[in-house]
């Protein structure tokens, strides 16, 4: 355009009033090299008044001021100066939504989290790569009943509207339901219905976070198989998500001599589009539960953040245990009597890895477990349900929500029977030593600072105590025949 209209434009941006969102807009950038555009530097259309970096705009009662905000780590880099001062155009559709990014998470401990994942891929990808994902910040939800979501569900209802009528007609007819056939019900619908990852989603499991996580637990695949002797083998994931996981560690443990070939992929999952999903990442057999899987090889099960989506009972203890009823329009929880100590139990993954047992027993093999959850029982209510990014009522919209509860990690080895029971420990010190943090180094020596940063932040999110470091548990079974995994030894 010609220098008049050009001018025209700048002053018309510098002096006119702006939009007026109804209610805030975050503005996120990772700073990247100087001719990238950073978020909103491109788009065409509405202009909002320029924003600092690190600024909120709040519209209240029509007044408009930018407050800092302390916690938003800005980049140091060659080009952040010009991005701080630059006008940032933003899409007027972007303004009345709430929009929160954090470079670095929120200090608050975490089991699973919104939006998805950074990949530096084979080698540090530039964060603002259109082929990657967003950083991601950590996620509102914690092992509590909390308030719904101020934005409501915005997906398709239908599945969920003809759950609860099920559910409503079921309970009217029966009396109150157990906990753990109301989870049951509700988690089939919720994931049959939807890819519940990544920014679109949910939460974000670690293997979303970064593939760091992924590579680690192909090495350990990978090692294992060696000082087993490179055998025929089934390699076995339980829940796959999208994939991520088990691509990344095919990507490490793909490199050895004869793996390859001598080992075959089973995926256990019942969703349809998350076996789409997987489809697109993977080349395996699919099978909707674990003794489907043929047994006529050793095996190597993979389950990370599977056990947690299991339904649990509550038992109160004094005779009760938790339950479900209706209330008005909607439902809520009650009492029936039941006998046992008071605590969470999870028959079906007990059932699970008693399964395992009996396959390592028969054929050989290992098992990994990765989860969130408690290495001795204890009593307490830790069910927790996520919808829209933020922890609701997990008797509300029955099948709109993931429900999850923590795993009891003593109770799985006792159900597996006689196998080596390797760990639990912590997710943080699992990866320290099977060298994540050499694997991070790596990545950072070949990245630019923002890069670096970011990589830097994921590996933190992964391993610090206070995100999913201790948390998060791993634990493995392992055949008597086969060597003792990596990473449990003390």
């Amino acid at each position: 355009i010609g220098p008049a209209r050009a001018r025209l434009c700048r002053d018309r941006r510098a002096a006119g009033p702006g939009a007026r969102p109804t209610g805030e807009f975050c503005q996120w950038r990772a700073v990247g090299p100087a001719d990238r555009h950073q978020l909103g530097g491109n788009l065409s259309g509405r202009w909002a008044r320029a924003a600092l970096s690190v600024a909120i705009v709040r519209i209240r009662a029509g007044r408009r001021r930018a407050v800092q905000r302390p916690d938003i780590a800005v980049l140091g880099h060659a080009g952040a100066a010009a991005a701080r001062a630059a006008r940032r155009g933003v899409r007027h559709r972007l303004r009345p939504v709430a929009v929160h990014r954090r470079i670095l998470s929120r200090t608050r401990q975490t089991t699973r989290f919104p939006v998805d994942r950074t990949h530096h891929g084979p080698d540090a990808h530039p964060a603002a790569d259109p082929r990657r994902a967003d950083p991601a910040g950590s996620r509102a939800a914690q092992p509590a009943h909390g308030a719904a979501s101020r934005t409501g569900h915005r997906r398709s209802r239908r599945g969920v509207t003809d759950l609860s009528a099920t559910l409503r007609t079921a309970i009217q007819r029966d009396g109150p339901m157990r906990l753990d056939a109301w989870m049951a019900a509700c988690n089939a619908v919720y994931y049959a219905g939807r890819d519940p990852f990544g920014a679109a989603g949910d939460f974000i499991t670690a293997p979303e976070i970064s593939q760091m996580f992924g590579e680690i637990v192909g090495g350990w695949i990978g090692d294992l198989w060696l000082r087993a002797g490179s055998p025929r083998a089934r390699l076995v994931e339980l829940g796959p998500g999208r994939g991520t996981l088990m691509a990344d560690a095919l990507r490490v443990a793909g490199r050895l001599p004869g793996f390859a070939e001598k080992v075959q992929l089973a995926l256990v999952e019942t969703s349809p589009i998350l076996r789409a999903a997987q489809a697109g990442r993977l080349s395996a057999d699919w099978f909707d539960r674990l003794e489907d899987v043929p047994g006529d090889l050793p095996v190597i099960v993979i389950a990370n953040e599977f056990f947690d989506a299991l339904p649990v009972r509550q038992l109160l203890g004094g005779g009760l245990e938790r339950a479900v009823t209706v209330a008005g329009d909607g439902f809520a929880a009650t009492t029936i009597a039941a006998d046992g100590p008071p605590g969470e139990r999870c028959d079906a993954g007990a059932a699970i890895a008693a399964m395992i047992g009996d396959r390592l027993r028969s054929t050989g093999g290992a098992a990994l477990i990765i989860d969130y959850g408690y290495a001795d029982t204890a009593a307490g209510d830790s069910l927790q349900a996520l919808r829209d990014r933020a922890a609701t009522d997990p008797f509300a919209a029955p099948g709109s929500a993931d429900l999850t509860a923590h795993v009891d990690f003593s109770a799985l080895a006792g159900a597996a029977g006689a196998v080596r029971v390797s760990g639990p420990v912590p997710q943080g010190v699992w990866l320290a030593r099977l060298g994540i943090e050499a694997r991070a180094a790596m990545l950072k020596a070949r990245a630019t600072p923002v890069q670096a940063a970011a990589i830097e932040a994921a590996l933190v999110r992964l391993t610090a105590p206070m995100q999913m470091g201790v948390l998060f548990k791993a634990m493995a079974f392992s055949a008597p025949t086969w060597p003792a995994p990596a990473g449990f030894e003390e």
